[in-house]
């Protein structure tokens, strides 16, 4: 239903803007005083990330979510948003890693789905089938769903047919240019680790 589209961050959340902005000093210096007090709370590691991450620091969200994957390796949402930062730095191996793992870790964790194709098509040379059977997964899952929406677009675009040439995307640059699209933007890779820290 709507509760996963509105649960769906696909980085629109002003990355863009705030990209080499600084970073708080002062929220950086309290996330790290709580993590010296509880060492493993993962939580406290995906604030830290998602703190980087909004100012396009991605090396250092980087760190923090590879943190979090060590404790947590089953995280679905931590190895998506590990997998974002790998493909926000041209790491498309990596992404597609991580993406593969969070799939194996939630078969219907619908955010590794839709990026997936992204890294399929971002890959050289283009995997055009597997782009689709990936965004294909993601109108298995959630087809009510924003992603799903922005899915039909870009699916449409990759056979050269008008359907859902009007929803959500149909003005990005599409394949040919998936690395245009990130880190934001309504078709941007999903999961930037604000839908939350925790376990599935």
């Amino acid at each position: 239903g709507d509760d996963e589209s509105a649960g769906t961050p696909a980085a629109t959340d002003g990355a863009v803007a705030a990209t080499q902005a600084p970073v708080d000093p002062q929220a950086v210096a309290d996330l790290e005083a709580a993590l010296e007090q509880d060492p493993d709370n993962t939580g406290t590691m995906t604030s830290l990330a998602d703190l980087y991450y909004a100012t396009g620091d991605y090396a250092n969200a980087g760190r923090w979510m590879n943190e979090v994957v060590q404790r947590e390796p089953q995280n679905a949402s931590a190895r998506t948003f590990l997998g974002v930062l790998h493909f926000n730095q041209g790491d498309v191996p990596a992404a597609e890693e991580q993406w593969n793992a969070a799939i194996e870790a939630d078969p219907e964790y619908v955010e590794a789905h839709y990026n997936l194709g992204f890294a399929y098509l971002a890959s050289e040379p283009q995997r055009t089938a597997q782009a689709e059977e990936a965004w294909g997964r993601v109108l298995e899952i959630s087809p009510n769903s924003n992603l799903a929406d922005i899915v039909r677009s870009h699916l449409s675009s990759l056979t050269g047919g008008d359907a859902g040439a009007e929803s959500p995307g149909a003005e990005s640059p599409g394949a040919e240019s998936p690395g245009a699209e990130s880190p934001a933007g309504e078709d941007a890779p999903a999961g930037n680790g604000t839908e939350g820290g925790g376990g599935t």
